[in-house]
């Protein structure tokens, strides 16, 4: 499901001079959100909630906080390039109340 996605996004990052260590750390935590995708039975990268991102950030497999820093970080790179690239909507970030809402 994401491999296409994975590999163009990978390529944009060496283009526009991500670290080489970004680009080493960036497959493993694409790879840990395909299997946690995989494993909530989700399809389509467009039926990805924000609470989906949410519990793999902060949840799948008791990450450290390093881990979920590295998580959140490659998330919201990802995401980017999804949204630059008309793929999946943007992402509302959460009010100021803390209230969080998804893209329609």
């Amino acid at each position: 499901m994401l491999h296409q996605y994975c590999c163009q996004f990978l390529e944009y990052c060496q283009l526009t001079d991500f670290s080489a260590r970004s680009i080493q750390a960036l497959p493993i935590r694409l790879n840990e959100l395909t299997i946690f995708l995989k494993t909530r039975r989700i399809r389509s990268v467009k039926r990805v909630r924000y609470r989906h991102l949410i519990d793999y950030a902060a949840n799948y497999n008791a990450p450290s906080i390093h881990v979920t820093k590295s998580r959140v970080w490659t998330l919201r790179q990802f995401y980017h390039f999804l949204t630059l690239h008309r793929i999946v909507p943007e992402i509302r970030h959460f009010s100021c109340h803390g209230l969080g809402s998804e893209a329609k």
